[in-house]
């Protein structure tokens, strides 16, 4: 389904591409990324026990993914300027359904051909939140 709907749309590459074998990101801490990148550190020293990538894989899309955040913000920023607040869109829809863990898996893995969603491996830590949720 999601090669014949990128077909339509003129995509002509899979929308996930496979990791490059043998790549580096350059794994390090919050801290040091937010040192290196904006010249301050975060208060405390727990962003040091958290992990993030120097940069950005060559399979990810990182023009799209900026696509998609600058479309997001420019809904919220003129919503908010003609005085609505997107969030109270969403008040309708409660109450919500049950949590469907084994739904949730299957939507947040769809379209990933390279792992399965407990697999961590290729920057996926795997979908392990949702038993924390439950």
């Amino acid at each position: 389904v999601e090669d014949t709907f990128s077909r339509l749309l003129g995509r002509s590459e899979p929308k996930w591409k496979p990791p490059v074998a043998g790549e580096s990101m350059g794994i390090q801490s919050y801290q040091s990324y937010a040192k290196e990148r904006f010249g301050q550190e975060f208060p405390g020293d727990f962003m040091q026990k958290f992990y993030t990538g120097g940069r950005v894989p060559s399979w990810e899309d990182n023009e799209g993914h900026a696509f998609g955040i600058w479309k997001l913000h420019a809904v919220v920023s003129t919503s908010r300027a003609a005085g609505i607040d997107p969030i109270t869109m969403t008040y309708p829809l409660e109450p919500r359904v049950a949590f469907d863990h084994r739904a949730l898996t299957k939507m947040a893995s769809d379209g990933f051909r390279y792992f399965g969603p407990m697999e961590v491996q290729y920057a996926n830590n795997g979908f392990y939140g949702a038993s924390v949720v439950e």
